[in-house]
């Protein structure tokens, strides 16, 4: 099935990208950030289809709002909008196969008190 028209890039002008907040990495601290990532490496990421009430992505957004100082209402309310957004498949990038080298799966703790 072919698509009707093309798609077109997006276009920003200097004053919309000035608006843009992007996080020093250099003036913070990202060990809060890796320690979270730490204790949810293991732990399944859903689909974006089901991010908004993702509980492992809460606990990576908490810990990314911490190190950046960027609110966390904002990101919790960009991950539900991306959430609606339509995908291809709705599937995960990477299905893991059950086996004894790889931890059981557990829901993370509640992100305040990683």
């Amino acid at each position: 099935m072919r698509r009707s028209s093309t798609l077109m890039n997006p276009s920003f002008s200097q004053a919309e990208l000035a608006t843009l907040r992007v996080p020093d990495f250099k003036a913070v601290s990202a060990s809060r950030l890796a320690e979270v990532y730490d204790q949810t490496k293991h732990m399944v990421v859903n689909p974006w289809k089901y991010a908004a009430d993702d509980e492992v992505r809460d606990c990576l957004d908490l810990a990314a709002s911490e190190t950046t100082g960027i609110d966390i209402t904002a990101i919790r309310d960009m991950r539900a909008r991306i959430s609606r957004e339509p995908t291809v498949s709705n599937e995960p990038t990477i299905v893991y196969r059950h086996d004894s080298t790889r931890p059981p799966e557990t829901k993370p703790k509640n992100p305040e008190q990683i």
